[in-house]
């Protein structure tokens, strides 16, 4: 089995706050590499809309990992 990525604790919070779904989606996507076509079979969503959930997620995780930054300055 693959070794899995260090944990980041700055992006493990920053998962915390993405919703449920979009937080699955990233992690069948990134973690369990899984594609968009086969995470919307077992989600019951279109391949369309899981791009736009991995899009917004990616846009949210970017926004909350450069605000943690800031904050230690």
């Amino acid at each position: 089995a693959p070794t899995p990525a260090p944990e980041c604790p700055q992006l493990h919070g920053a998962l915390e706050k993405l919703s449920p779904r979009c937080r699955e989606i990233i992690h069948l996507f990134y973690y369990e590499d899984m594609d968009v076509k086969d995470i919307g079979e077992i989600l019951g969503m279109r391949p369309s809309a899981v791009r736009a959930q991995l899009t917004r997620g990616r846009q949210k995780l970017k926004a909350q990992l450069e605000k943690g930054g800031q904050d230690h300055a």
